[in-house]
């Protein structure tokens, strides 16, 4: 155990501190939605900064009418999960359009998905720089022998 943790010490922080961050500000949002009132009884949706989240398959004129009259300004919390974590989004936004019509529940297929993918993302970032550490290291310790 010992020596994973000093094998991937940077993916093993990477990976803690992107999913407590993602945790962190998914808490606040939902809590922010619930404050001004976005989820009512009859639409049941939530948003994680200007992305709606959706309970349940929505008509086509309630989405249209959340299209034409939201005018958004997310945190600055919210935009750096978003531009930090951008190819989890990315492939987030291709699940919801594969499952748009369905009754998919969108909120919970987003918490689960990013909160899944994020830490992954960043563990795979973190390995990567571990991985240079420590070609890094052995180079410095067994340096080439030269040739006469």
């Amino acid at each position: 155990m010992n020596s994973f943790l000093s094998r991937f010490r940077w993916a093993i922080a990477l990976a803690l501190l992107q999913g407590i961050i993602f945790a962190s500000v998914g808490i606040s949002e939902h809590r922010r939605s619930h404050r001004y009132g976005h989820s009512s009884d009859s639409t049941r949706m939530d948003y994680f900064g200007c992305i709606p989240l959706p309970h349940q398959r929505l008509s086509i004129e309630l989405e249209q009418w959340d299209l034409r009259y939201v005018d958004c300004y997310p945190a600055a919390s919210v935009r750096f999960v978003g531009l930090t974590n951008l190819p989890v989004f990315i492939i987030w936004f291709g699940l919801v359009g594969l499952t748009r019509n369905t009754n998919v529940d969108q909120y919970w297929l987003f918490y689960v998905i990013n909160g899944f993918e994020i830490p992954v993302l960043w563990f795979c970032i973190g390995s990567l720089i571990d991985r240079r550490r420590r070609r890094h290291a052995a180079a410095v310790l067994n340096p080439p022998m030269e040739q006469d």
